[in-house]
């Protein structure tokens, strides 16, 4: 994303609309699939976790959101940390753009 000429509520606007269209997809698996591949979503406010332990690739295994309503939190991080550590998630990815608040 450029960010030179985006301000800040059209960037998180961006991001959460991102985010809506990674949980809408989650939701659309048809259940044999969500089944085989372990798909799980975790949410915490307005933070959300895919995972998939099956699917080792970082899109699957996501945190989207963080950062972006409120500076984030250790606890939050942390939270979702040991949510893909029970898993045996080992490579996450941490979604995150200029805006996003530490």
């Amino acid at each position: 994303m450029l960010i030179e000429n985006v301000t800040s509520a059209f960037a998180k606007q961006l991001e959460f609309a991102e985010l809506h269209a990674w949980v809408d997809q989650w939701d659309a698996f048809p259940r044999e699939l969500t089944q085989q591949y372990r798909f799980g979503k975790h949410t915490l406010g307005q933070v959300v976790a895919l995972t998939s332990p099956v699917i080792l690739f970082s899109h699957f295994n996501q945190v989207m959101g963080l950062g972006l309503t409120h500076p984030a939190t250790e606890k939050e991080l942390d939270e979702f940390l040991a949510r893909f550590q029970a898993e045996n998630i080992n490579r996450i990815e941490l979604h995150h753009i200029p805006h996003t608040q530490p």
